[in-house]
C-alpha cells in the first residue's frame, strides 16, 4: 500500500462539490482545473497568443516551380471584406467579417460572430508582385504568387566544343 503525504509547504486542496445536475458539469471544471494548474505561471501577454487561433486565418502555401499558391478558407467573407497587399517578400492578407444584419433583418439566433484577422506570410523566394492575383469562390481564398524571373529555374543547354 502507497500512502501519500503532503508536504509542509504544500496546502490541502480539495475539489468542489462537482454539479452533476448539469451535463458535462464535471468536465467544465476540470478543464477550468487544468487551466488554472498548466497556465497561472504564464504572464498575460503569453497567455494571449492561446486566442490567436480564434482569429487567424489558416491557409495551405505550395510551390508549382513557376510561382506560389497560397489557399485559406475564408466562409462568411466577401471581396470587399478581404484586402490582399504584397511586396516582393512578404504577402499580407487582412479581413473582417461584420456581424450587423441587413437592414429590415433580425437576429433570431448568431452561432458566428464578427472577427477580423490580418496575416503576414514571409515568402521563401521573391515574388513579383505586379503579377499577383487574388481570386475569391465558395468561401475560399486563392493568392497566386508568381516568383520573380531571377528566382525561377532555367534550363541550361549543353554545349559541345
Amino acid at each position: 500500500m502507497i500512502v501519500r503525504t503532503r508536504s509542509a509547504n504544500q496546502p490541502e486542496r480539495h475539489l468542489p462539490n462537482l454539479p452533476w445536475h448539469v451535463p458535462f458539469g464535471g468536465f467544465e471544471l476540470l478543464r477550468r482545473e487544468l487551466d488554472r494548474v498548466l497556465f497561472r505561471d504564464v504572464p498575460p501577454s503569453a497567455a494571449s497568443c492561446f486566442e490567436y487561433s480564434r482569429n487567424s486565418l489558416e491557409f495551405s502555401l505550395k510551390d508549382d516551380g513557376a510561382s506560389y499558391i497560397l489557399r485559406a478558407q475564408v466562409p462568411g467573407l466577401l471581396e470587399k471584406d478581404i484586402d490582399v497587399s504584397a511586396t516582393t517578400t512578404e504577402l499580407t492578407i487582412h479581413g473582417a467579417r461584420k456581424d450587423t444584419p441587413p437592414d429590415g433583418y433580425t437576429v433570431a439566433r448568431k452561432e458566428r460572430a464578427a472577427v477580423t484577422f490580418e496575416r503576414t506570410l514571409r515568402l521563401p523566394e521573391a515574388v513579383d508582385p505586379s503579377k499577383v492575383e487574388a481570386r475569391l469562390a465558395d468561401g475560399m481564398l486563392t493568392v497566386t504568387l508568381p516568383k520573380a524571373e531571377q528566382v525561377k529555374p532555367r534550363s541550361i543547354i549543353v554545349q559541345t566544343s
